[in-house]
């Protein structure tokens, strides 16, 4: 749609610049969607440029089926930040249960040592004595 909207306003500033129509499609995922949003927003907005953009077969239900798929990127976008949150901190969890765990371990090896001292349960627990 792009490439048909700088056809259809090449000769309208104004519209080109309320659509976004210059310059470089960005390269980040924020700001394409920017300038997506701002393309479909404008568009919609403005009989005029619906007439126009009908002058070369983009109807407004295009249009509209266009935004409402930028609609859905956006929210699949957000799922996948909170998801991707979700999972940063599940790792934290476990990171903190693991090392509660090794805290607890080491004390009671420690424990076991001292208690099983001499005895051969302490080479069943893997209580070797280093020489």
């Amino acid at each position: 749609m792009l490439k048909i909207a700088r056809v259809t306003f090449r000769n309208d500033p104004q519209a080109a610049t309320a659509l976004g129509l210059s310059g470089i499609r960005k390269q980040s995922f924020s700001g394409w969607l920017d300038q997506v949003q701002q393309f479909y927003l404008a568009a919609l907005a403005k009989e005029t440029y619906q007439s126009k953009f009908a002058q070369f077969g983009v109807t407004l239900e295009k249009l509209q089926t266009g935004k409402d798929q930028l609609d859905e990127v956006v929210a699949a976008s957000g799922t996948k930040e909170n998801e991707t949150g979700e999972a940063q901190q599940a790792t934290q969890t476990r990171d903190a249960a693991f090392d509660a765990l090794d805290t607890w371990m080491s004390d009671f090896f420690a424990i076991a040592r001292i208690a099983l001292d001499g005895t051969q349960l302490s080479e069943a627990l893997g209580l070797l004595e280093r020489a």
